[in-house]
């Protein structure tokens, strides 16, 4: 089994909230469960929680959803988060979410057209 060395603790894949690459831990990012050390899983919650507006390699379309899921994570954890995080986002990240928005707003006009031939 792969693991990367996060705390000086060899994790899996599954103690990180993205992994894009199973087979390639150096892809793997923002640790949140250090199995057996609940002072470690904070600590990395913590880190990720305060770098996670810093990270450029999460694509566009997770960066939401990943953020939920570690807000999750700070809250069983009794961790207190702010309710409205600034979350920063490149003009790439900017102008791919305004491309889904709209590939989504044809998709639905496409399936209304089609349902009313």
């Amino acid at each position: 089994m792969k693991t990367k060395k996060v705390a000086g603790v060899d994790l899996s894949a599954k103690c990180f909230l993205l992994v894009p690459d199973p087979e390639s831990p150096k892809t793997w990012r923002l640790p949140v469960y250090v199995p057996g050390d609940t002072a470690k899983t904070i600590n990395a919650v913590k880190n990720c929680l305060s770098r996670f507006n810093e990270m450029r390699d999460i694509p566009a379309g997770q960066r939401s959803a990943l953020w939920n899921r570690l807000i999750g994570a700070a809250t069983v954890l009794g961790i207190p988060v702010a309710k409205d995080p600034i979350i920063a986002v490149t003009e790439e990240e900017i102008d791919l979410i305004l491309a889904e928005r709209q590939a989504n707003d044809l998709v639905s006009r496409i399936s209304m057209e089609w349902g009313t031939q």
